[in-house]
């Protein structure tokens, strides 16, 4: 038997948040310069702070708030993994995985996928990447093109949704995964009070002299904020 399991990761990077920097006059008496063991001229003799507004150029206090959060959830996943449980020879099969976007975001995202190795095999038996209907003319990572023959091996995919690439207006138009370990730009979210979804359907068809063995791969679906 021969079979296929693609294990899916969810990634979401660090949320960066910033405010306009302020610039405050240094007026009140709060602001201070203290030293321990250094003496200043002040009104009062031996006092060991001056207030900042007395010096002869008035200083400015910048303020900024940039802070570090734990990135808000920006996709949810139907499945944490792809399985075809039984390939069979000159046969497409399709699986599909919903990704779901929660409504109200804070930030547009910019969801990246990206593939950890090939789909091999223990042995080291592949499952190449689909080169679609003509090798001549092959679809690429960032180029998708109709994969409809029977004898056009390999696995790819295609998306549908909302705000998917141009590329992907026709049903039958797929792509390969990216090479090992390269991001790949899928999709913009935008900030939105309304939710969004989205499907990547995967598709595989393999030759009849493919060993009978379990292909395994790991795919990084990423999502990270564009200011």
């Amino acid at each position: 038997m021969k079979y296929l399991i693609i294990t899916i990761i969810s990634l979401s990077l660090l949320t960066i948040t910033t405010s306009p920097i302020i610039a405050q006059q240094m007026q009140s008496p709060q602001y201070k310069l203290e030293s321990g063991t250094v003496e200043m001229e002040s009104p009062v003799a031996k006092e060991n702070d001056l207030p900042v507004a007395k010096f002869k150029e008035q200083g400015f206090l910048e303020l900024t708030n940039t802070q570090l959060r734990q990135a808000e959830s920006a996709i949810s996943l139907s499945a944490g993994a792809v399985e075809f449980a039984d390939l069979i020879e000159n046969h497409q099969q399709t699986k599909l995985l919903e990704i779901r976007v929660p409504s109200q975001l804070s930030f547009n995202y910019a969801l990246y996928l990206s593939k950890d190795d090939d789909f091999q095999s223990p042995a080291g038996q592949k499952i190449n990447n689909t080169l679609c209907n003509n090798p001549r003319s092959p679809c690429l990572a960032q180029t998708a093109k109709p994969w409809t023959a029977e004898n056009a091996y390999g696995v790819g995919y295609r998306l549908t949704g909302n705000n998917i690439p141009i590329e992907f207006s026709r049903l039958d138009n797929y792509r390969p995964f990216p090479n090992n370990n390269t991001l790949l730009k899928l999709l913009t979210y935008k900030k939105t009070s309304a939710g969004q979804t989205a499907a990547l359907t995967v598709k595989i068809n393999i030759p009849v002299e493919k060993a009978d063995s379990s292909y395994i791969t790991t795919i990084s679906l990423m999502t990270i904020p564009e200011l």
